[in-house]
C-alpha cells in the first residue's frame, strides 16, 4: 500500500507531485499540504494538523466536499507531519512519500526530515520529495541503489524545473527521434543547474551525433569537462530525425 503526504512549504513540483500520486492508495494532507493537493487537482482523504496555515478558501473547498478534518491544538509535542504519518494504520507495511518543500524554513526542514529517521527506525519506509529532491532515510545495514536512465521523457519537454538523470558508472547513450527531418544549425542543451541543482551534476564529457536514418550517425559535438548550466551549440547547417546523445 502507498500513502501520499502533502505538506506545506515553496517551491514543489506540482508536476512531480501529481505524478508520484497517481497510483497512491492513500492520500492525507498535513495542514497547509492541502493547498498544494488542491493545486494538483487532488482532493485528500483526510486534513490533519492544527491548521493555522491552510489556505481559507482550500478549507472552505475541502469542507464543501466533506473531507474530513482533524483539528489539533498549535501548541502540541508533535509536528503536523508526525501527526499525520503516525495515524496510518498500517504504517510499517506501508510505502510511505512525503510531499513538500526541501526549501523554506530551515527549522521545519530538519524537524521534517528527523522525524522521517526517527520513523523509519521504527520501520518505516519513508522518503521526502520536493519533486526535485529526495531524502530518503538511512540506519544501519541500510542501502539505496539507483541505477539507468530516470524520467527519459524529460528529456526534450523544455521545462527547467523538470530533469532526466542517468546514475551509472558505465558509459551510456540516449537517442531521441525527431519524427521527421529538420535541418539543424543549433542545439541547446540545459544540465542540472538550470533545474536548481548543483552543478556538480552537470553532465562533464559528452557527444552528440546525428542521423536522418537512426543506423548512420555524424558526430557533430564534442565536449570534455564542460562545468555550464546551458550549453548552446552551433554549426553547419546537418540534416536529421535522430540526435544520440553519448555520455562518457
Amino acid at each position: 500500500m502507498k500513502t501520499v503526504i502533502f505538506t506545506g512549504g515553496p517551491s514543489v513540483s506540482i508536476d512531480a507531485a501529481k505524478e508520484i500520486s497517481c497510483d497512491a492508495d492513500l492520500i492525507i494532507a498535513a495542514d497547509s499540504g492541502a493547498d498544494i493537493a488542491v493545486k494538483c487537482g487532488i482532493i485528500p482523504s483526510k486534513v490533519i494538523g492544527d491548521l493555522d496555515s491552510i489556505d481559507p478558501s482550500v478549507r472552505k473547498l475541502l469542507t464543501d466536499l466533506k473531507v474530513p478534518f482533524d483539528e489539533y491544538p498549535v501548541e502540541k509535542d508533535m509536528s503536523d507531519m508526525e501527526i499525520c504519518l503516525r495515524s496510518i494504520e498500517n504504517k510499517n507495511d506501508d510505502s510511505v512519500v512525503v510531499i513538500g518543500s526541501m526549501q523554506g524554513r530551515p527549522d521545519h526542514m530538519i524537524t521534517n526530515t528527523l522525524v522521517a529517521l526517527k520513523l523509519h527506525r521504527e520501520g518505516m519506509d519513508i522518503t521526502i520529495t520536493d519533486g526535485v529532491n529526495d531524502f530518503i532515510p538511512l540506519c544501519g545495514n541500510d542501502e539505496v541503489s539507483v541505477s539507468g536512465i530516470q524520467d527519459p521523457k524529460n528529456i526534450i519537454d523544455g521545462k527547467s524545473r523538470t530533469f532526466w538523470k542517468y546514475i551509472s558508472k558505465k558509459p551510456t547513450e540516449v537517442v531521441i527521434c525527431l519524427d521527421d527531418v529538420y535541418a539543424l544549425t543549433r542545439i541547446d542543451i540545459a544540465h542540472a543547474s538550470e533545474a536548481s541543482m548543483m552543478s556538480v551534476y552537470n553532465a562533464s564529457d559528452y557527444t552528440v551525433s546525428l542521423s536522418t536514418d537512426g543506423k548512420t550517425f555524424t558526430r557533430i559535438i564534442d565536449v570534455t569537462d564542460n562545468s555550464l548550466g546551458l550549453c548552446n551549440y552551433t554549426f553547419e547547417q546537418a540534416y536529421a530525425s535522430y540526435i544520440k546523445i553519448n555520455l562518457t
